[in-house]
């Protein structure tokens, strides 16, 4: 039989609005640290190897898998994208619409996509 012991820690501060927005900001970094690290282990990419194919930084690819780089740039992010093999998309929340981004000549290119949802 359990107790009803109240909100968690992790409840409380949640309710705290500004530390909820903070929370929710070093959580989405963490995502993509670890989508872009788990696709480099998948290909067996070396830190070196990837930012030497999105002509980035060594330092820059380690502090994005390591979660240190806060603020990702677009550019950077849909380069190392681009290398891993994979294209970025949008889908419209309330539609059906699709948009694919892509890194293409080192231009950031978006299209609609040829996919049909719903």
């Amino acid at each position: 039989m359990r107790r009803d012991l109240g909100p968690s820690t992790f409840e409380r501060i949640m309710k705290d609005k500004k530390r909820k927005i903070q929370f929710d900001k070093g959580y989405r970094n963490f995502l993509l640290s670890e989508l872009i690290t788990a696709l480099m282990e998948r290909d067996h990419v070396s830190v070196r190897q990837l930012a030497k194919e999105a002509k980035i930084s060594p330092t820059v690819v380690q502090s994005i898998r390591s979660g240190h780089q806060k603020d990702l740039m677009t550019q950077n992010f849909l380069t190392i994208i681009d290398k891993l093999g994979f294209d970025f998309e949008l889908r419209e929340r309330e539609g059906p619409k699709m948009i694919v981004i892509s890194v293409e000549n080192n231009q950031i290119i978006a299209r609609p996509s040829d996919k049909h949802l719903r």
